[in-house]
Parts: structure tokens; sequence; C-alpha cells
């Protein structure tokens, strides 16, 4: 399960951000099921409008912020919003454009992660592992490394969100404590363990029967976890890689700092025969997105050409605007620009680039697509968020 990116939703040392507010006015008109999915054909009828906006809801001050980090739950109508320095999250009914929860965590909140079904949500910090139930605002399990010289610096849920992993390491040394912890939530107890010296970070493969664990070393490693052992994918070659991504079940693509270019790097693996996929000079310096689309920065004046990297076929060309979400199923792209007055956001056409509609805003930061489509996210300084959608008549 992803816990962000921003297209990626798992997450990690977050360096961020969040804003709420511990009430909201519940006198809000309900959206309830009343929504169609962003797509070609309600972008050209120029019927997306703002349905409501956190800022009209009249939040207290303990948590709007410019740092707000904002995830949709993948399975849900939900979204969830916080702000880790307060140690605040909340979460929004899409349908009935209401916060329904708060959660007060005793941590500072480093790394976030949601389960699909929108059941719980997990919350760290470098020394404890929280488990909230969402929709009683409850802890339901805290976990803490076997020895305080280990601290936790990744987090991952399976698909099926029955199982926690998180990593651990000795900041000082190796250890034969740096490894994997395999947690699992219906039993409340840790069940696996897996030894990854020096390990960063890790994710579960898409049927979660499997998963990928990176070392600081650039070592790649899959596990089998019905039998806890692992196959050497990639040795260590001293690399630093900051993304590991599942494209599908059999391909994975993995972001790593090159600092002799100052460029991320794009490996991709066929994970079936254990295989790299070679990539020409012109593909290698990439940055994955997500729904197997990778974008390459083709000059100091960002101009970004976007390809597939299951078909190795060029996509939409966009000059002088940032790439802020994107949907495959739907053919759309969101990006952004900037006029002197406002931020722009632009609705394009994934594959051509063809723009359709535009939304001019001020001191909007970011966009983002809810998980279903049917929404689209922004969010901006001093805690400014809307949400806008189509209403069906």
């Amino acid at each position: 399960m992803k816990t962000k990116n921003q297209f990626t939703t798992r997450k990690s040392y977050l360096p961020f951000v969040f804003a709420f507010l511990l009430m909201l006015t519940t006198n809000l008109f309900t959206y309830a099921q009343n929504s169609s999915p962003i797509n070609l054909e309600t972008i050209s009828a120029n019927n997306l409008e703002r349905l409501d906006a956190l800022a009209s809801w009249q939040p207290n001050n303990k948590l709007l912020s410019s740092n707000m980090w904002i995830i949709p739950v993948q399975n849900e109508r939900l979204l969830i919003v916080a702000n880790p320095l307060q140690h605040v999250v909340g979460i929004i009914d899409l349908d009935k454009l209401k916060l329904i929860q708060t959660i007060d965590s005793e941590t500072a909140i480093f790394h976030l992660a949601v389960s699909h079904n929108g059941k719980y949500i997990v919350l760290g910090d470098k020394d404890t592992i929280e488990i909230w139930n969402i929709d009683t605002a409850k802890e339901l399990f805290r976990i803490t490394p076997p020895t305080n010289d280990l601290q936790i610096n990744s987090i991952d849920l399976s698909s099926q969100d029955n199982f926690l992993a998180y990593t651990t390491i000795d900041s000082t040394k190796t250890t034969s404590q740096d490894g994997i912890y395999i947690y699992d939530i219906a039993v409340g107890k840790t069940t696996i363990v897996l030894k990854h010296p020096s390990v960063k970070q890790v994710t579960f493969s898409t049927d979660g029967s499997s998963l990928i664990s990176a070392g600081y070393d650039g070592s790649l490693r899959l596990w089998d976890l019905k039998t806890s052992q692992f196959q050497e994918i990639k040795q260590s070659d001293n690399s630093s890689v900051f993304q590991l991504s599942f494209v599908n079940s059999e391909l994975l693509a993995t972001g790593i700092d090159d600092d002799t270019q100052n460029r991320s790097l794009l490996e991709y693996w066929n994970l079936k025969n254990k295989q790299q996929i070679r990539l020409n000079d012109s593909r290698k310096y990439s940055d994955y997105l997500k729904e197997g689309v990778a974008k390459i920065r083709l000059n100091e004046y960002q101009d970004l050409q976007l390809w597939s990297v299951i078909t190795n076929k060029d996509l939409a060309l966009i000059k002088n605007e940032n790439v802020e979400d994107l949907s495959a199923k739907e053919n759309l792209l969101i990006t952004l620009s900037y006029s002197d007055t406002s931020a722009i956001i632009n609705f394009r056409e994934l594959d051509t680039g063809e723009l359709l509609y535009t939304i001019s805003q001020p001191h909007l930061a970011q966009a983002l697509f809810s998980s279903d489509g049917k929404n689209l996210i922004l969010w901006g300084q001093e805690g400014y968020l809307e949400i806008w959608g189509v209403r069906k008549k």
C-alpha cells in the first residue's frame, strides 16, 4: 500500500506537513454518491466545480498549515490529511464532505500508511509505530524495535491489509538485528524477521506474497514470505536507492540518485527472470511516477517527456509545467503552471498533451485525484484545501 509519494502512497521519512483541526461545521450539503468520474467527457463538458473547501469549514487553529500531506485512501471514499509536527491526522469523508475523525498521536509523524479498506492508519517515528482504528480513533497496537539502538526507517502495508512491514537499522553500525520485521495485524505480534544488513526501505508486491527490500549499499532482495528466503536481485554497488515501486506483479521500478549527473536514474527490473531491463540513454535518466508512466526532464527549463515503461512509447511532452498527478485509465494528466497572480491547474490528455481545461487558483501548491478519480484535491498555502468534482445532473 502506498504511503505517498507523491505519486506513491508509502512513506518513509516524510519531511511534511499538515493541517488540521479539531472541529468542523457539520452543516454541509451531502454529495453522497452523486459524483461522476473526472474523465475526458466530463472535462470537455466544462462541468467540473468546487464542491467545498476546508477553509470554509472553519476548523480551529491546531492544524491548517502550508505543509499539509494529503493521501487518498485507495479503495474507499476517504481522504487523509496530516500535520506531523502537531502529531494530528484528520479523515475526510469525500461523499459527505465532512471531517469525520481526528487522531492525536503521541509521536511525531515520520512514517504514515493507510489500509486499503480504510479501517486503520499506521503512524510512526524513528522509535515507535502506532496502529489506529480510523472509525473509533483508538490506538490498537504499539510497536517498538527489539532494542533501543535500532531505528525505524520505513514502513509498508500489504495489499490485503493483514501485514505491516517495517525496517530497522542501528544508526552507528551494522548489526545482526538490521532487517525487516513483519507484523501480523490480526494477532498483534511480529511473526517474521528477515535479515538485510543496512536495510533502507521495503515494499510489498501487488499480491502481498513477497516483498522487495533495498539496502543503503544499493542491494535489492526479493523475499518469499512463505519460506522467508530471498533472491538477490542486485548486489551492493553503493548506489542510493530512494524509490521502490511495483509497476505490476512482475515489473519493479527503482529510483537511484546519480550524484555524478545530479539527476535521478531509473532502473527497471523483470522479477520473473530476475533480470534488469536495459534502458537506452534517453530513457534511463527518468523518474517513475505511477501506473506505468515515467518522466524525463529534458532541459533546464523543465520540459518533461512522459513515456510508458510498459510499451516504451512516448506520451505527452510538457513544457514549463509541473506534473502533479495522472490517471492512465482515463488518459488524463494534471499539470501546474503559474501566472503573475495565480497558479493554474491544467488538464491534459496523457498520450498527446492536448490541453482540455484549466482552473486558476491563488496560493495553490499541489493537486491530485482521489483514488477513484471522482474528485480533484487542491491544496496550498496557509492550509488552503479544496475538493472539486462533477455533480450528476
